[in-house]
């Protein structure tokens, strides 16, 4: 269901039970078919808690991107450092293949977040161990702590943006449970109001429930026999 269609249905919803509440006549008629103030509000709230839940959806879903965002601008910089000091370290260590499989050096690099941060945290965990080598070709220690820092801080992203993920998530699936159960229960409500109302179209009208044109209430039918 798209948001329009969702923002439309829950006003509709609310529209009907407010009207219920609020209109004496109505509500008397209501109460002998087991709607009393009680049972009523109860769809009121559900209609609020549906729509608190909707805003938390929505705010989930503006947080996950934001964290997502910070996430590849932090990865797109420290990449472009990391191949830098990837092509220095196969450089310094042509002739020394003893650590490229513990800095990952051989084949190419992965794509994927989960991959990504492997292969950058085995090399930078173990790059110290060649710092000497690495600073005679212009890359000091201090660049590499900086850069070891930097990674450590987008993984601390990476799982900000998984717990914000969660929370839509959680928010979304807790939203559809609950509308699932809210258009049933307004489902039995309309099929009680149309049957209690059905005499008269301004009250079910006031309601929100549109009653086509044709359809003649037993009280017109009433007044046209008076004439």
């Amino acid at each position: 269901m798209g948001s329009k269609t969702f923002e439309n249905t829950l006003e509709r919803y609310r529209i009907a039970l407010i009207g219920a509440i609020n209109h004496p006549e109505i509500f008397k008629k209501l109460i002998k078919h087991g709607y009393d103030l009680k049972k009523l509000q109860e769809g009121k709230a559900w209609c609020e808690q549906l729509e608190l839940l909707s805003h938390t959806q929505n705010d989930g879903q503006g947080e996950q991107k934001n964290a997502t965002a910070e996430f590849e601008k932090a990865r797109k910089e420290i990449n472009t450092i990391y191949h830098h000091h990837l092509d220095i370290a196969k450089y310094v260590l042509q002739n020394d293949r003893r650590l490229w499989d513990t800095l990952q050096l051989e084949g190419p690099r992965k794509t994927s977040i989960p991959g990504w941060l492997s292969q950058t945290k085995a090399f930078y965990s173990n790059v110290h161990r060649v710092a000497a080598q690495m600073g005679q070709r212009g890359v000091s220690l201090s660049e590499l702590t900086q850069t070891k820092e930097m990674l450590e801080a987008a993984a601390e992203l990476r799982i900000k943006q998984a717990y914000k993920m969660g929370d839509k998530q959680s928010a979304t699936e807790q939203k559809q449970l609950l509308k699932q159960k809210l258009d049933a229960w307004m489902s039995d409500f309309y099929y009680i109001v149309k049957f209690a109302l059905k005499d008269d179209k301004q009250m079910l009208e006031s309601l929100g429930i549109v009653v086509p044109s044709g359809t003649k209430t037993k009280a017109r039918r009433k007044k046209s026999v008076d004439k």
